[in-house]
Parts: C-alpha cells; sequence; structure tokens
C-alpha cells in the first residue's frame, strides 16, 4: 500500500514537471523571440559557418604559432596558464601541427610531445583514439615521460573507458590534463593573450591577428551566452523561469527552489535525450533510403553498387565497383561511426597488404591531389564533410545525389588512376 502511494507521488511529480515545461514553453519562446530582437546587432563569421573541431583546432594552433622576437609568446603564456608540468617544458625547435596523424592538434619539440584532443562539439570518443595517438608518438621515438594529453572539451567533461583506460591516465599523471573552451580557454584568451596584444609595440603589424581574436573570443561568448547584451537576455528569461515556477517568493526554502530547478533540469535533459533520438533516427532513416537509391542509381562505368553496415550508425560504406578497373578496387563513400565525417575513397577489398603500396598512393596523390588520410585501410581518400551538422546539411541539399556522382567521376575519368586500376 505504502509503495503504491509512493509510486503515484513520483508519477505526480513527473507529471506536474512535464505539465510545467509545457506551460512555459510558449511564453518561454514568446519572451525569448522578445529579446533576441532587441539585442545589440551582432555577426560573427564563426557562427555562420558553423565552425567544426578541426576548424578550432586551427584556430587555436593559428594563435599559438605566434612569435615575437624567435620566441613563441602566447605558446609560451600557454603553457604557464596550465600550470606544472607543462609550465616547466623548455622549447628549442617547437613544430605545431593540426590534423596530423588524426591528432586535432599536436606541439613536438626536441624533448616532449603534447597532443591536444579537441571535443568542443562532443565528437564521440573513438575505440582506443588517445592510446593509438601515444603509440604513434611513441614510434617517432618520444618516451612515455615526454609525451602529455590535453582533453579539450567544451565546458568539462572525460574520454570514455573505450579510448584511453584509467590505468593508462594514471600513469599520465599530472602529463595528462582535461580542460575546456569555458573554464580555460576563454578566460585565457580574454586576459592573459589580451594583455599580449595590449602590449605588443607594432601594431600594424598584428592588425588582422588582433581582429581574428576579438571575433573568437566573442564567438565563445556567444557560445557560452556571455555576450554582453546576451546577459542582459538572459537575466530577462531568468526573472521569467523564476516568476513562472514561483521561485521568487522569499517563503520558499532553498532546499526546496533546488530541488523544483533540478527536477525540471532532469526532464528537459530526458527530452533533449528524445529529441537527439529522434533526430538519429531521422537521419538513419534517410540515410537508409540515400543508401537505397545509390544502389539503384545508374552511373556510368560502374559494374556493380552494393554497401557495408548501417549508414551513420557505424563505420559504414557504400561501395561503387568500376568496370574497367582491377576485380576488388573500389570507389567507396565512407561515413565514420555517428556521422563524424563523410569522405571518397579508393580501397581494395580483395587483398588488404594490397593497400600498404606506398608508390600507388604517391601515384593518387599526384592525379588527385593531398590524400586526407582518415584511414589507414585506404589507398586515397578525401574529405567530402567534416562533422555531423555538415553531413546532415549536405544529405538535406536536392543535389546530394548529384554531388556524389560527379565526386566518382572525377576519380573514374581521371586518367592516371585509370592506368594504375585498369583490368590488364
Amino acid at each position: 500500500m505504502i509503495e503504491n502511494e509512493i509510486i503515484d507521488k513520483i508519477k505526480s511529480i513527473e507529471n506536474n514537471c512535464i505539465y510545467q515545461l509545457f506551460l512555459l514553453h510558449k511564453p518561454f519562446i514568446d519572451l525569448y523571440s522578445k529579446e533576441e530582437i532587441g539585442k545589440p546587432y551582432n555577426i560573427n563569421i564563426l557562427d555562420e559557418i558553423h565552425a567544426n573541431e578541426n576548424t578550432h583546432s586551427r584556430i587555436l594552433l593559428k594563435m599559438l604559432n605566434f612569435q615575437q622576437n624567435n620566441r613563441y609568446i602566447i605558446l609560451e603564456s600557454f603553457l604557464e596558464y596550465l600550470g606544472y608540468p607543462f609550465c616547466s617544458l623548455e622549447f628549442r625547435n617547437p613544430i605545431l601541427s593540426s590534423e596530423k596523424s588524426r591528432i586535432d592538434l599536436r606541439i613536438r619539440d626536441n624533448n616532449f610531445s603534447i597532443i591536444i584532443e579537441n571535443k568542443i562539439n562532443g565528437a564521440d570518443d573513438q575505440e582506443q583514439q588517445l592510446e593509438r595517438y601515444i603509440k604513434n608518438e611513441k614510434e617517432k621515438n618520444y618516451q612515455e615521460e615526454e609525451i602529455y594529453i590535453l582533453y579539450l572539451t567544451d565546458s568539462g567533461g572525460s574520454p570514455n573507458g573505450k579510448s584511453i583506460s584509467i590505468d593508462k591516465i594514471w600513469s599520465l599523471g599530472n602529463r595528462y590534463k582535461e580542460i575546456s573552451y569555458y573554464i580555460n580557454i576563454l578566460p585565457w584568451l580574454k586576459h592573459n593573450v589580451a594583455e599580449i596584444i595590449n602590449n605588443y609595440e607594432n601594431a600594424e603589424r598584428i592588425k588582422n591577428f588582433r581582429c581574428a581574436y576579438n571575433q573568437y573570443v566573442d564567438y565563445l561568448e556567444g557560445r557560452f551566452n556571455c555576450r554582453e547584451g546576451e546577459i542582459k537576455m538572459n537575466n530577462s528569461l531568468i526573472s521569467f523561469v523564476e516568476e513562472k515556477l514561483d521561485l521568487a517568493n522569499p517563503n520558499i526554502r532553498f532546499d526546496k527552489k533546488i530541488e523544483v530547478i533540478n527536477d525540471m533540469k532532469k526532464y528537459i535533459e530526458e527530452m533533449k535525450s528524445t529529441l537527439y533520438l529522434l533526430e538519429d533516427k531521422s537521419i538513419f532513416e534517410t540515410l537508409d533510403a540515400i543508401s537505397d537509391s545509390l544502389k539503384l542509381y545508374k552511373l556510368n562505368g560502374i559494374g556493380n553498387t552494393s554497401s557495408e553496415g548501417k549508414l551513420g550508425e557505424e563505420v559504414s560504406e557504400v561501395l561503387f565497383y568500376p568496370e574497367k578497373w582491377k576485380d576488388g578496387f573500389c570507389i567507396s563513400l565512407c561515413f565514420e561511426f555517428r556521422l563524424q565525417n563523410l569522405f571518397i575513397a579508393i580501397e581494395n577489398k580483395n587483398d588488404k597488404r594490397y593497400l600498404k603500396t606506398d608508390k600507388m598512393i604517391s601515384v593518387f596523390e599526384k592525379a588527385l591531389g593531398k590524400n586526407d588520410e582518415p584511414n589507414d585501410h585506404y589507398l586515397y581518400c578525401k574529405y567530402i564533410a567534416k562533422d555531423k551538422d555538415e553531413i546532415i546539411d549536405l544529405i538535406s541539399s536536392r543535389d546530394f545525389l548529384q554531388i556524389i556522382e560527379r565526386k566518382i567521376e572525377i576519380i573514374l575519368g581521371n586518367e592516371i588512376v585509370f592506368n594504375e586500376l585498369k583490368n590488364k
């Protein structure tokens, strides 16, 4: 009997919270729209281009690469900000790179290698991702005690157990550090880097750098709702929700307020999770239809088309086998796990050992341009889209099939590629 009463009470609380959410929804949206119109007009290029993780890595790379009198003054400032042991690293000939060996951002010198894994947009960790990066640096003759990892997220978080084990994190000790754009990068930019820029003597030399810096700081402030105009808007929205949930009442105890807020947060998170699942369902259904269309699509020069894996839900491919190529060689349209990347590739499905031919890889680069190297399994590959948002925009386009057809035609029509892969 008591158990049933408890269950009924829980259901009552749940229903009340959900009811409150729906009551809040329309007037909240109305107020939000009104406040949005009243905000100072703002245009930020990064907002408009929907910058992905690779873009953020390149921006950070450009800033850290800044030199004055042969000193990497912003890189020095960054490592000093991170504290020990990063601040104790000595520079001799630092080499900074982005997207090399699939590492988002890397800082190498004679006696250390810093791996920065950028998860600002919350991309899923891949199987043994960070452990592979460590192994890669060891193969370049760095000792484990010379390898450092910065796990960089939007506003805080840790890698999952499949990317790097707890034992490995413990073995790295204080050479492993979790940082975020909200807690670390934005404050460092606004205070430490701002001081460097403001004290720089040759203002003309850094004119464009200052503009890029201002845009990036403004973008991050917008991302975390702390632009000046957005603070006023947020205060209005807070007052509205506080009033509607009766939390402005001075007679309500603090613990009761927190209980109400946490209940609402919980159900908002559940609703968000449901919406993400609905988004995934819509995407995967669309990709299934695209896969079926591609397999039926009549492309000149293609003899057979098949697919491997469920598009989007796992590492998956649509395989196009040219009629006049050697047996097993195909053009692959590849979706990485959870739509992290979309690329077009050349691979050999019959003999994996054949894929290690450096000469052939070089031939394809000469014929088709730089190899983006998203995966060791492919002889050649080129990105089409680099994150989930880009992929969604692309597959939403009415021209998607024509875009893919054109990219296949470019590979098929290349004389160098044909001569390398044609049936003898």
